[in-house]
Order: C-alpha cells, then sequence, then structure tokens
C-alpha cells in the first residue's frame, strides 16, 4: 500500500507535471518515468498524487521501497507471489535459480493498468538483479505496455538509468506557490506576502515548507507567525530546523543531504564533500559562471586526490540534485553560457554547521573553503568595468563579491587577486551607475583591509579612492574629500607629486569640492592640475583630457559659458579620436557640450546636442542609469526654455518617475526634478488659466524628442 498518510492535502506548484504522468497513465507507455531531484523537493509528494489518483480510477497500485537491495528482492518476490507466481519460482528465485525479476514480470505483464512505485531508488545499482543493471532494461525496471512503473531517486545521471527510462526533474517551488503551502498549514499566521518571503527563505523546499507549517501550527510553538519564524531562524538555525517527533525520535530537515554525501563517499567520490564546502562560501542560491570552477583553483581543497576530481565531484553533486546547472540566458557569451546554483538551504546549512566536515571524512574548513573561493572569483576576466557591453559579466559575479569580500580567517587579508577584483568590481558598480553598492562594498573591504594592510598599502588606498567617487555620486561629498585628501598625502608620499596616480587623486578631489557647492576651490585645483598634468604626461593624454573635462562643468557652474563651450569643443574633438565617438567619456563630453550652448541661450544647437547625446547615453548605458537620467532632464530644460512646455513637462515626469527609485527620494537630482516639475506644472496651469491653452512655440513639434524610455 502506498503511505497516503504522508499526502498533503493539497499539493501544490507540480499541476504539469501531475497532469502529464496522469496522462501517462492511460497508455500505453512503454517507458519507465523517473522523479529526480534534490533530497526533500517532494518526488514521493509526486508519486503519491499520482496513486492515489491512479487508485481513484480503479487500477491496482504498489509501492516499493527501492533505498535498500537487501529488503528489495524479497519485496517483489512477495508481490509476485500475491499475484500469481508460484511458491516454487519464488524459492528457485531466492536461491539463485532463477531470475527474481523476470518471476515479478511474468505475473506484471500478465494484467494491465496498472502502477508500481519504486521509492528513494537514490543508488541505482541497489536496483540491479542476477547481473542485470538498471540501464539494461531487463530487470527489475523495465518498459511496459501493460502498466507504469514510476520511480523516485536522487541520482538524475541518465547513463546509469538507461535510454528506455524518462527524466522529469522535480524543482524547487516558486515562492507563490511555497506560500500556499505554508498557508495551508497554518493559515493564521500571515499574509500571503508574509508566507512568500519565508517560502523564499526556505529556497521553496517542500520538506522545509512543511516542516515549518507544522512547526507554526502548533499551538506550543514560541513563534506564532511567519515573521517571527523568519527571526528565529536567523537566531537559532539548528534547534529551529530540528523537530522531535512522537517517541523520542529526532528528525533533521537538513540530514537528508548528509546521506546523499555519504552515498557519494560510498561511490567512490569522498571529495564532493569537500566541493561543497567551498560551493557553500558562494553567495545561496545565486547563479554562478560554471567556468569560474576550474580544476587549477578547486583542486585545492583536496590535493590528495588525482586530476579530474573536480570534475568528478562537480557531476556527482549535479547528478544527485545539490547542484543545479542552467543555461545563463541569450545575452551571455558562449564561453559564460552555464552558470551552477546550489540551493539555498543546502548552503546555508553547510556554512553553519561547523561539523559538517567530520574527522573521520576527507572534508576542509571554513578558512580553506573561503580562500578558494574567492581564489576563483579572482580567476575571472569579465573585460573592462567602463565598457557597458561588458556589464553583464561583472554583474554574474557582483553578489557573490559581496559575500566573499570581507571573509577570511582571523588576523588575514585575502589575497592581492581577490582584493584586485574587488576594486575592479567597484569600478564596474560605479561605471553601472550602481553607486549605492559600490559605496558599500568599496566602504567594507576598506574597514577590512585597513586592519590587515599597512596603512599605506596600495590596495587601501585604491579602496578608498573607489569609495570616494561612489560618494561623490550620492552626494556625500564632504566625506570623499576628506578621503580624496587623505589618499593624495599618501600617494604624495608614496609615490611622487606628479605620479600620474597622484594627479587623478587631485582630479577626484576637485570633483568633491564641485558637489559641496566650492566651485572656486574645484576651478583652481583643475587649473593647477591641468599645468601639471601637461608638464607630467601631455596635452593630448586622457588624463589632462578628464580633467579639462571637468574644469568645463565647473566653468557652466560659475556661468562662464564662453570658456567652457571652447574648451568642450577641444576635448570632444580629441576624445572621439582617442576613445571613439560612443565612449562614456567622449558622451559626456558631449553633454556638457549642450549645457554650455544652453547656457549661451544657443537653444537650437543645445537642442540637437543633448537630444544626440540622449539617444547615445540610451544606447550605451542603457535607458535607467542615472546619467541618461541627468541628460535626459537637461534635455527638457532646453525645451521649456525654447517654449515647449508640454513636452518639457512629460519628459520631466518620466525622469523623476524613474530618479526616485533609482537613486532614492532624498537624492538630490530626484528632490531637484520633482522640485522642478512642481514649478513648470505651476506655471504652465496658471499660464492656461489666463489664456485659456498652454503656452507653447508655434514650432513646438519640432521640439518633442522621442522618448528614449
Amino acid at each position: 500500500m502506498p503511505p497516503l498518510g504522508r499526502l498533503p492535502s493539497r499539493v501544490h506548484g507540480r499541476d504539469a507535471l501531475l497532469g502529464l504522468l496522469q496522462h501517462k497513465l492511460n497508455g500505453p507507455d512503454p517507458f519507465v518515468h523517473l522523479l529526480s531531484g534534490l533530497g526533500g523537493v517532494g518526488k514521493s509528494t509526486v508519486a503519491l498524487q499520482i496513486a492515489v489518483h491512479a487508485r481513484a480510477q480503479g487500477r491496482l497500485v504498489w509501492w516499493v521501497y527501492a533505498a535498500n537491495a537487501s529488503t528489495l528482492v524479497p519485496s517483489l518476490l512477495a508481490l509476485a507471489e500475491t499475484l500469481g507466481a508460484g511458491t516454487g519460482q519464488v524459492k528457485a528465485a531466492l536461491a539463485g535459480r532463477l531470475d527474481p525479476s523476470d518471476v515479478l514480470w511474468q505475473q506484471l505483464e500478465m494484467r494491465s493498468g496498472w502502477l508500481l512505485v519504486f521509492d528513494n531508488a537514490d543508488d541505482p545499482a541497489a536496483l540491479a538483479v542476477s547481473g542485470r543493471v538498471v540501464r539494461d532494461g531487463n530487470g527489475w525496471l523495465r518498459p511496459s505496455e501493460a502498466g507504469t512503473v514510476l520511480v523516485t531517486s536522487r541520482d538524475r545521471n541518465a547513463s546509469r538509468w538507461g535510454t528506455h527510462v524518462v527524466m522529469h526533474k522535480v524543482s524547487w517551488l516558486r515562492d507563490e506557490d511555497g506560500a500556499r503551502v505554508l498557508l495551508d498549514l497554518a493559515p493564521h499566521c500571515g499574509s500571503a506576502a508574509q508566507a512568500q518571503r519565508l517560502s523564499s527563505r526556505m529556497g521553496g523546499l517542500p520538506l522545509a515548507l512543511h516542516h515549518v507549517g507544522s512547526y507554526l501550527s502548533s499551538p506550543f510553538a514560541p513563534a506564532e507567525s511567519f515573521a517571527e519564524f523568519g527571526e528565529m531562524v536567523n537566531e537559532r538555525f539548528s534547534t529551529v530546523m530540528t523537530d522531535t517527533a512522537h517517541g523520542g525520535e529526532t528528525v533533521t530537515v537538513t540530514e537528508t543531504w548528509e546521506h546523499s554525501l555519504q552515498q557519494l563517499a560510498r561511490q567512490g567520490v569522498p571529495q564532493a564533500r569537500s566541493l561543497l564546502g567551498v560551493l557553500a562560501r558562494f553567495a545561496p542560491g545565486v547563479p554562478l559562471p560554471a567556468h569560474l570552477l576550474r580544476e587549477l583553483v578547486l583542486s585545492g581543497a583536496y590535493p590528495q586526490h588525482p586530476t579530474d576530481s573536480v570534475r568528478n565531484a562537480l557531476q556527482a553533486l549535479h547528478d544527485i540534485g545539490l547542484l543545479e546547472v542552467h543555461d545563463a540566458g541569450s545575452s551571455a557569451p558562449q564561453a559564460r553560457a552555464r552558470v551552477v546554483v546550489l540551493h539555498p538551504l543546502v548552503a546555508e546549512v553547510f556554512r553553519r554547521r561547523t561539523d559538517c566536515f567530520p574527522s573521520t571524512a576527507p572534508g576542509i574548513g571554513v578558512t580553506t573553503a573561503v580562500r578558494i573561493a574567492q581564489n576563483a572569483l579572482a580567476t575571472a576576466a569579465c573585460g573592462d568595468p567602463e565598457d557597458a557591453r561588458d556589464w553583464p559579466n561583472f554583474a554574474q559575479l557582483t553578489v557573490h563579491i559581496e559575500e566573499l569580500a570581507t571573509l577570511t580567517a582571523a588576523g588575514e587579508s585575502c589575497a592581492h587577486a581577490f582584493r584586485n577584483q574587488v576594486l575592479t568590481q567597484c569600478r564596474y558598480l560605479y561605471a553601472a551607475g550602481h553607486y549605492s553598492r559600490a559605496r558599500d562594498l568599496a566602504d567594507r573591504s576598506l574597514v577590512y583591509w585597513q586592519t590587515h594592510l599597512p596603512e599605506d598599502h596600495p590596495d587601501v588606498q585604491n579602496a578608498q579612492n573607489r569609495l570616494g567617487a561612489a560618494l561623490t555620486k550620492l552626494n556625500e561629498n564632504a566625506r570623499a574629500r576628506d578621503l580624496f585628501e587623505d589618499v593624495l598625502e599618501k600617494r604624495i608620499r608614496t609615490l611622487a607629486e606628479d605620479d600620474p596616480a597622484t594627479l587623478s587623486v587631485r582630479n577626484n578631489l576637485a570633483v568633491a569640492f564641485k558637489g559641496m557647492g566650492d566651485y572656486e576651490t574645484a576651478r583652481s585645483l583643475l587649473l593647477d592640475l591641468r599645468r601639471r598634468q601637461i608638464s607630467v604626461v601631455g596635452a593630448e593624454d586622457l588624463l589632462t583630457l578628464r580633467t579639462e573635462n571637468n574644469l568645463a562643468s565647473v566653468h557652466i557652474l560659475l556661468g562662464e559659458f564662453e570658456e567652457a563651450s571652447d574648451l568642450l569643443a577641444h576635448v570632444l574633438e580629441k576624445r572621439r579620436s582617442l576613445l571613439g565617438p560612443q565612449h562614456p567619456e567622449t558622451l559626456g563630453t558631449a553633454y556638457y557640450l549642450g549645457r554650455a550652448l544652453h547656457g549661451l541661450a544657443r537653444y537650437e544647437e543645445a537642442h540637437r546636442s543633448l537630444l544626440d547625446a540622449l539617444k547615445d547615453y540610451g544606447r550605451v548605458l542603457g535607458t535607467e542609469h542615472p546619467e541618461t537620467m541627468v541628460v535626459a532632464r537637461d534635455l527638457a530644460r532646453v525645451i521649456w526654455d525654447i517654449g515647449d512646455q508640454d513636452s518639457a513637462i512629460a519628459l520631466l515626469t518620466e525622469v523623476s518617475d524613474r530618479q526616485g527609485p533609482l537613486l532614492g527620494q532624498e537624492h538630490p537630482d530626484s528632490r531637484g526634478s520633482e522640485r522642478l516639475l512642481a514649478e513648470w506644472t505651476g506655471r504652465n496651469a496658471k499660464a492656461g488659466t489666463k489664456t485659456g491653452k498652454t503656452q507653447t512655440s508655434p514650432s513646438d513639434q519640432d521640439h518633442r524628442p522621442t522618448s528614449p524610455f
């Protein structure tokens, strides 16, 4: 009999799979059907639901526990005898004179419409009989049109099952479906949104969700809501995720994965445990580019094993569902098209349980696991952090680098190669417009590195520089100024006063003063810097051009539009030649030139310049980039001054709607756009009241931009 008492009142998130298997029951269907997936993902639940459906149709249903080869043969021969096999045949099979599977299948083929379920067949070798392995298709698992054979297993290596077996992957539940599971079990513990958050915290794993729901349904549970349980998990994970059943038997939700690793060790892949310890250090549940999992780096987890041990261990973890492999998406380069994902709850278990590497197992410690994970990330060559075409490569690593940035042994710093990767990631986040994340990553890294590295260490200086750059974009210019002044002092002391790296910090310091509104100081610093750079690196060096571009932006803020216009025309010509017309720095110069033309009241030229810049920004950096919003806002100003108030308000409304979520409502750009929009809307309404219509230029149609959004 199937263990129907284990079936929940409703099965969520499996409608498509259940529908397919129910259709197969109506056969004939000459295949064995395998439900494969991670331990705890609900394979047996799906099989039980199919068993219920089959019984409702009046079919014969048999349920066989296939975890143990020693009990499998007697169970299946008992079934054969029940179906009509002679006692002599059964005894001969037990004595080895007949193949036991032949005795069973002789009886099965004489009937039709039945369902035979092999549950927990996690080791296909346990299903071998009389020298016949599973993939042969002539042992216990055989294709038949007489009935349906359904198997549940963690093992999804198709080569071990054979071509007569059709595999159906059972995945984690979506947050919405996991929430329904929780609400079925604990309907009074919170809203659907709260249940979804807790389901996400559990990684959508049905075994964990049922544990949580049963826990909360108890009138004696210390937690009374989904939110409270989530807090308890964070504080007392191992205690909360352990359940004591009736009779004193202790059942650990996560114990099932330890069994999987023990099985792999028996199969000759003991290194899978060490490799899982490394994988658990990356950000849980976040895809990781598969090309980073290289033998050269990861073999440090178990140097005693031969070549190919990494590949074998990764394959083994994938085969038992502990590791998922997916396509990264059509936009990813071919070499980066595959990603691996470790279930978040599995990762958390192997990170929290300090005893997950018992002394008798070939495991590694946390320090070694962190170091190897960092070394793997350090090998990533993602391209140019300031080239938007390479941003998807960097984006794949962001969460993992954030996770590992400040993890290592007490009193030690991470390796230089990984620190360099962190700094490169900060540059990408800054260039891509993710200013808050760039600030947070640089800030955390700086605090940690300052503890473990000398005060004047180049990486500490570079982290200060990257942090200051992000702060200037977030209007935290006073702190940025202090950082740049400190770095400048260190660079002068450790390098030289006019070293290019020192000159670069002088430029950043001027930008901080500009952000603070001290335009005179900024101009003075930039004029001095320009003189130094022309002497040291030359007038046409990219560093000199960057300084001149910033100097022109200060001229604009001081109302010195002629000086700005002349300087920007020169910089634009040189940057187009040296960097190309679509480089972000070239686009920045074109944008500032449009602003200078606007200041000179050359509205038509300013409109054309800013409209072209807006299109280029949208194409190169993306329509959601903060810099694209700034260009759109200033284009709206030009359109307003031309006289097309309706178009100006429409464009500025789009900018304001997007800047708030992107930068935060308190960011100066967001507040400035909101104030300007309110002012324009009020003035336009008054003008419309006086004249009976909105005041616009007769040629306003010529200035309506095509929205880049």
